[in-house]
């Protein structure tokens, strides 16, 4: 308040733009890091008041106003991050007197769409800077390093829709770099100028070369531990199931291979966390089953996750995509199994496919997700009921196997070895009707033994479609690609289905009998007890089993545990 009445008011704001919503719709939407500050004022006690006037015209971060009267005067201070090389950052302080001091040449500034994110190591890589300024905006000049070596540049990018800006004039600047190699990485700097020849440097992003399936219409990273995509939804760098290939959207947040087993007792539990690229291995690109094969070895030596000792395993990752438009809407996902013998032979020993899934990780909320399960082709399933966008994510055990376990429930309580273990070993069935808040996929083969030494392969399918009927469509096509590829499964698949009747000894029996059976080679074997009408009362086992002679004990109670 001055000394003649006039009171003023002082606020901050952020910009607003129109756009599309997390939720699907359209609404104003906060612009953040633009926040100006704005005054009014009263000559008449307060019963009305001026328009509000724009104080600050810079298009950063101005905020924490703190209003005094200096000389008779309203003084306003506050900070701003204008000239600071980070959008966001930055505790200048600046100061000026509203109606008097006028911003009318401040600094551009801008921002990296992203701090951090992959680019594929087989396409060039692109820089992309949104830059700022309430006149014009008339060069962005990027300086980078790779591997912290020396500094290149300057490198201009353009704003003109032909380098990786998106459209022309909307103010994303890009350009583009020769490919990264796996493990490169590479920082960057901008030079920003303006039309008033006003010129800031600010921080850039990161970029790492990272594996990447994107020959057909999906784009993913596979990581060197057999992690699929990267974990970050906050980037568009097509890392995480993006789809379709070109102007799509990511739908996996990540997924990996989860393995357990039981070590004398010891319930142990393998993950993303626990696999480390096998040492003297190599990750191959080649073009031999599919357009492009992509192949690495990882194992169990270093566990970091819930178990500190390894189960003694290696893996062998093999994916395959293909660029022919009939078959591009998946990926097959081959593991090979091998027991290193560091625990000697493995007797229970159970493997699956994680998937943390969302339809879309950009334009989608929790709330919206929903999954099901397709009991005629063993199809695991997400989507948007909004149907915005209408991409549908299914998991599929390939192979003609039953799955064992099937779940997209989320299991945050999993803490220990022994609830993995016991989570995977479940028999859990997802029912085939849509259930809410589904975002995590997750199907598993029947539990297996491996001797010191031995492997075991399965495979799994990731698919993609436009609604239901397009994602079984696609699926049906994936199932018969997998078929003409020849793969051989470590797990006898229900196509060599046979029933047999087996007797036990003794019989009649009084506590317990025991129940026999010879396998040729290895196989899933569903051991029940009928009763003479044909009841199933009792199932005893229902797991593979390695060839040879086997023995089951039935105590001869039913499910209720009534004899």
């Amino acid at each position: 308040r001055q000394e003649d009445g006039t009171l003023w008011i002082f606020f901050e704001g952020n910009q607003t733009v129109f756009g599309q919503n997390q939720f699907g719709g359209q609404s104003y939407q906060f612009v953040i890091g633009n926040s100006d500050i704005y005054y009014s004022r009263s000559t008449d006690e307060g019963q009305s008041w001026e328009s509000p006037q724009l104080f600050t015209h810079y298009t950063g971060n101005d905020s924490g106003s703190s209003p005094a009267i200096a000389g008779g005067q309203p003084f306003l201070q506050f900070t701003s991050s204008r000239w600071s090389p980070n959008y966001l950052g930055g505790s200048g302080i600046w100061y000026g007197i509203p109606g008097l001091s006028q911003d009318d040449n401040p600094p551009p500034t801008g921002t990296p769409p992203y701090f951090f994110a992959y680019t594929p190591t087989n396409e060039d890589a692109v820089l992309r800077f949104r830059a700022f300024d309430e006149t014009e905006v008339v060069s962005v000049q990027a300086y980078y390093s790779i591997n912290g070596g020396p500094q290149a540049g300057p490198f201009s990018l353009f704003d003109d829709g032909l380098h990786g800006d998106e459209e022309a004039g909307d103010g994303l600047w890009g350009g583009f770099l020769p490919p990264l190699q796996l493990g490169e990485t590479l920082t960057t700097e901008f030079r920003v100028t303006d039309s008033d020849n006003n010129s800031v440097t600010l921080n850039g992003n990161r970029l790492e070369g990272m594996t990447y399936h994107n020959v057909g219409n999906i784009s993913m990273a596979v990581q060197p531990n057999g992690t699929l995509s990267t974990g970050n939804s906050a980037v568009n760098s097509k890392a995480g199931g993006h789809w379709p290939r070109e102007n799509g959207e990511d739908y996996l947040f990540y997924g990996d291979l989860w393995v357990a087993a039981d070590i004398n007792g010891e319930k142990r539990f393998m993950r993303s966390h626990d696999w480390k690229p096998s040492p003297g291995s190599e990750l191959t690109i080649e073009a031999e089953l599919s357009d492009q094969d992509i192949s690495m070895y990882y194992d169990d030596r270093l566990p970091q996750g819930v178990s500190n000792q390894p189960i003694g395993l290696s893996i062998h990752q093999e994916s395959f995509q293909w660029a022919d438009g009939n078959k591009d809407d998946f990926i097959i996902f081959r593991y090979t199994i091998k027991n290193k013998g560091t625990n000697g032979g493995l007797e229970h020993v159970i493997a699956g496919l994680w998937m943390n899934t969302q339809a879309s990780l950009q334009n989608s909320s929790f709330s919206n997700q929903r999954g099901s399960y397709d009991t005629e082709r063993n199809l695991l399933y997400s989507y948007n009921t909004t149907g915005n966008p209408d991409g549908y994510v299914g998991l599929k055990l390939l192979g003609n196997i039953d799955p064992f376990t099937v779940d997209d429930d989320n299991h945050f309580d999993l803490e220990t070895g022994e609830d993995y273990y016991n989570y995977m070993n479940s028999s859990l069935s997802v029912l085939p009707f849509p259930q809410s808040g589904v975002d995590l996929l997750f199907i598993c083969p029947p539990p297996f033994s491996l001797a010191a030494g031995d492997s075991i392969t399965f495979s799994f399918g990731y698919v993609m479609g436009h609604g239901l009927e397009g994602l079984k469509a696609n699926t049906d096509i994936m199932d018969a690609v997998y078929a003409n590829l020849g793969m051989v499964t470590g797990l006898q698949e229900r196509t060599d289905r046979e029933n047999i009747l087996i007797s036990s000894f003794p019989n009649p029996f009084r506590n317990e009998t025991r129940i026999s059976f010879e396998l040729p080679q290895a196989s899933l074997a569903n051991i029940s007890i009928y009763d003479f009408s044909g009841k199933q009362v009792r199932q005893l086992a229902n797991t593979a089993f390695g060839p040879g002679n086997h023995i089951i004990t039935w105590d001869g109670k039913d499910e209720r545990g009534k004899d």
